[in-house]
């Protein structure tokens, strides 16, 4: 093995639209508010939260839904972890 693929072992590049599971827990940020439900964004993903939160919080986030043709889904708050003081 050289070193190149030594220093490279386990490297793999991210997702841009990546895909989640039922179940699956994030720590993420609040980035929009829709009416009166929050959104988070990773990458192109999408994930509309079951109550709202300040947008620019960090929150933990367990995905409920998803549906990975869109790229679009369904998450419980769990905790508003800290927020974002401009």
């Amino acid at each position: 093995m050289s070193f190149l693929e030594k220093y490279m072992a386990g490297w793999q590049f991210r997702s841009r639209t990546p895909s989640y599971a039922p179940g699956d827990e994030l720590v993420v940020n609040v980035t929009d508010a829709d009416d009166d439900t929050s959104l988070v964004r990773v990458g192109d993903t999408r994930l509309k939260l079951d109550e709202r939160a300040p947008t620019g919080a960090r929150v933990s986030v367990r995905v409920t839904a998803f549906d990975e043709e869109t790229h679009r889904g369904d998450a419980e708050l769990l905790e508003v972890l800290d927020t974002a003081d401009f």
